[in-house]
């Protein structure tokens, strides 16, 4: 027994030697060779430990040191393979600073924060506190009351002379660098034009200019004179159909029964401006069939106002010659009396023309009956056209029965409300 674990001891120390020799040394890892303990050149937390692998890189334990090659970071220690440190920190507290570490030197960067907005007439910054971007407007006021200053994004400041012309011939337009415009006048009297066809004589008074208006008054009753500043003198009929101022009818059988005749006035009385309602006078004048006028009067109108007369009461009791007709034409003549109640209206007297006329009579008309009897009919006063010389004509006749009649042929003015055709 004592030989065998003699010989047992023998053998196990011839086979030490064979067996401790047989440890690896070295690492070969992609067709290289390196010694055991050799570092990772590309990862600083690995080493070649053949007794783990001989064919890859081996981390090393966590909590090694190691140098990650960052100057940005402190404490590099491995773990799990890679060499983390902590990073500087590079705060300057303030928001218009974009924050950096160089990597290289270790050394804080803060780089300001770009707030050119590419616009040169504005003031570029930036909040120190909420870090947003400003941009003011820059000022160009040259001081110059004489330019208009404005700022142009691509160039800059622009200080265009500013218009002083007041297109007036009489001032002298100047600019003062401290005042601005200045408009002096001209000496009175000089020459200009006013661009009026309705003055004449032009001239310039205290820096204006200004004409004397020229007459448009051609002389005649049936026209509306009036004048245009672009084309001058105009001259509106206004005795025509349908509008005119002279209206006409008549009245038959009054030996049989009276007639009536209703006046009212729309309102329209004024010519050249149709929009004022005036009163009107209802001038009235009438004649017997023998064309000769037997008596004349007037009465006021105004607006929307009825008035009535009676032909047989009014207009034919009190006549001119001693004889009653028994027809008669009525002729009325509206002109313009003014705003109120004027009592200024008279037929002998030729007045201005008046729109707003509006007239009805009423005659007796025999009936195809035995024994005759009689119908009333009412119609419109016709308006018809009056020339200068019929109104002369009017006007003066009545003006002689108001003179020489001794107070005949004066008719009964108007009276209050509307009145109906009666028969016997």
């Amino acid at each position: 027994m004592r030989s065998l674990a003699l010989i047992r001891t023998a053998l196990l120390a011839l086979a030490a030697p064979a067996f401790l020799a047989a440890q690896p040394t070295q690492c070969s890892i992609a067709g290289q060779t390196y010694s055991a303990g050799t570092l990772n050149a590309a990862n600083a937390c690995q080493s070649c430990q053949p007794a783990v692998s001989t064919s890859n890189w081996t981390n090393l334990a966590n909590g090694s040191t190691c140098n990650d090659n960052n100057a940005c970071t402190t404490g590099d220690i491995c773990t799990s393979g890679l060499c983390v440190g902590t990073p500087k920190i590079c705060n300057d507290d303030n928001a218009c600073t974009v924050d950096s570490c160089d990597a290289s030197s270790g050394l804080c960067v803060f780089t300001p924060v770009n707030c050119n907005d590419g616009n040169i007439c504005t003031t570029d910054s930036c909040n120190v506190v909420t870090g947003l971007c400003e941009h003011s407007p820059i000022s160009c006021n040259d001081n110059n009351a004489c330019t208009n200053d404005t700022c142009d994004p691509s160039s800059g400041c622009v200080y265009t002379e500013i218009e002083c012309n007041d297109n007036n011939s009489c001032t002298a337009d100047s600019c003062d660098v401290e005042t601005g415009c200045h408009h002096t006048p001209v000496e009175d009297t000089t020459p200009c034009d006013d661009n009026s066809a309705c003055t004449t004589n032009d001239a310039c008074f205290s820096g204006v200019c200004t004409g004397t208006a020229i007459s448009c008054d051609d002389g005649s009753f049936c026209t509306s004179d009036s004048c245009d500043p672009a084309t001058g003198c105009q001259h509106a009929d206004i005795c025509s159909l349908p509008t005119s101022p002279f209206q006409v009818s008549y009245a038959a059988n009054l030996n049989a029964g009276d007639s009536a005749i209703n006046i009212t006035n729309t309102g329209s009385t004024d010519p050249n401006d149709p929009t004022v309602p005036d009163s009107l006078c209802a001038n009235i004048y009438t004649f017997d069939a023998s064309e000769e006028m037997v008596s004349c009067c007037s009465c006021l109108v105004t607006p929307n106002a009825l008035v009535s007369l009676s032909v047989q009461g009014d207009l034919i009791s009190n006549t001119l010659s001693p004889a009653t007709p028994t027809s008669v034409v009525v002729s009325i003549v509206a002109t313009d009396a003014g705003a109120g109640l004027s009592t200024n209206c008279n037929a002998a007297v030729r007045g201005t023309p008046a729109l707003g006329l509006s007239s009805w009579g009423t005659t007796l008309h025999a009936l195809p009956s035995a024994p005759v009897t009689y119908g009333v009919t009412e119609d419109h006063f016709q308006p018809s056209t009056l020339s200068p010389a019929e109104y002369a004509h009017l006007t003066s006749f009545c003006g002689f029965i108001n003179a020489n009649g001794s107070g005949f042929g004066i008719c009964k003015s108007c009276r209050t409300g509307g009145l109906g055709g009666a028969k016997k």
